[in-house]
């Protein structure tokens, strides 16, 4: 395996991996408020959607909005001027 296929690998596993962690830890926190609240499973579900979402948002973030922010030519629009059209 060529060494850019192997970061580019290990790359998307850490996107992988810190959603995983998202989930399991908002997971976590709504089964404790249940045990402790008493509303089994009521937060445990709404944990694990907002680890869902709250891990979509980062991965979005980290892999569609930063690499955009990268781009060659940012800020620049694709609108032709009037003279052009």
């Amino acid at each position: 395996m060529q060494d850019g296929h192997r970061a580019e690998a290990g790359r998307f596993v850490g996107f992988g991996v810190s959603w995983l962690l998202t989930m399991l830890l908002f997971a976590w926190g709504g089964l404790a408020l249940d045990r402790r609240i008493g509303t089994t499973p009521a937060l445990l579900i709404l944990g694990i959607l907002v680890g869902f979402a709250g891990g979509f948002c980062a991965l979005y973030l980290r892999a569609v909005a930063e690499p955009a922010d990268k781009r060659p030519g940012k800020g620049k629009t694709l609108r032709r001027s009037r003279e052009e059209s």
